[in-house]
């Protein structure tokens, strides 16, 4: 593993709930297509703004 690649200490390791709709959402936009999500369905991921 790369230890350059493991982040500062006290930084989030990875997206938020809130970081993953602003992404999906802007690349919906500049694309202007719908996009396809494949989800892996781990109950770490269960989230009521993230499910239709």
């Amino acid at each position: 593993m790369n230890p350059a690649a493991r982040g500062r200490k006290g930084e989030r390791g990875s997206f938020s709930e809130d970081d993953y709709i602003a992404f999906l959402d802007q690349a919906h936009q500049r694309l202007q297509a719908p996009i396809v999500l494949i989800w892996d369905d781990l109950n770490t991921h269960v989230s009521r703004a993230c499910t239709p």
